[in-house]
């Protein structure tokens, strides 16, 4: 423990005597931290936070800094890359790499079961957060297209009710049609 703190002390640029900074730098450093994928947010994808220490198996192992970020894109749900903080991030990271590499949606998470006791009892809460966004961006998406586009729906509308009448009227279209053909 002496050679790590007087080691990063040296990296720090910090003396060996100024040990009490040092020695929180290197209680931080034991965290694991595992990453996949693609880990910044963009215009479709975006960054849903869960918090391990809500499952049973947080309480029974007293885990108390386990946390991930999931990035998903929002347009096809799915999985795009994942950040895994705790002691069993090597090991939780793994559902991600899959998920990622078979192009996993979120929308198949509803009938995902986790064993129980596991920090994956956690995921039980990605999926109607997912929804939620989901749902409140297909809604702004749709009122933003109806802003943009207001002319197309009566256009479209009387296209509709056009088709209607042609359709309704069928027989006494086709004879007007063959009485001008003559």
């Amino acid at each position: 423990m002496r050679l790590e703190t007087t080691l990063l002390a040296w990296q720090a640029g910090a003396s060996a005597e100024s040990q009490e900074s040092v020695v929180v730098a290197t209680a931080l450093a034991v965290a694991e931290v595992a990453t996949v994928g693609q880990l910044v947010e963009d215009s479709l994808v975006k960054k849903f936070d869960i918090d391990f220490c809500d499952s049973d198996k947080a309480l029974i192992d007293d885990e108390k800094n386990s946390k991930a970020a999931i990035f998903v894109d929002m347009f096809s749900g799915e999985i795009k890359g994942a950040i895994v903080l705790g002691n069993f991030a090597e090991h939780i990271i793994n559902f991600f790499t899959l998920a990622i590499n078979t192009k996993y949606s979120l929308f198949n998470l509803n009938s995902f079961s986790a064993p129980y006791p596991t920090y994956f009892t956690s995921m039980n809460n990605l999926y109607p957060k997912f929804i939620k966004e989901y749902s409140l961006n297909r809604l702004k998406y749709l009122f933003n297209w109806t802003l943009r586009n207001w002319l197309i729906i009566p256009a479209v509308g009387f296209l509709i009710l056009a088709i209607l009448y042609f359709v309704q009227n069928l027989p006494s279209v086709l004879s007007l049609t063959f009485y001008l053909l003559r």
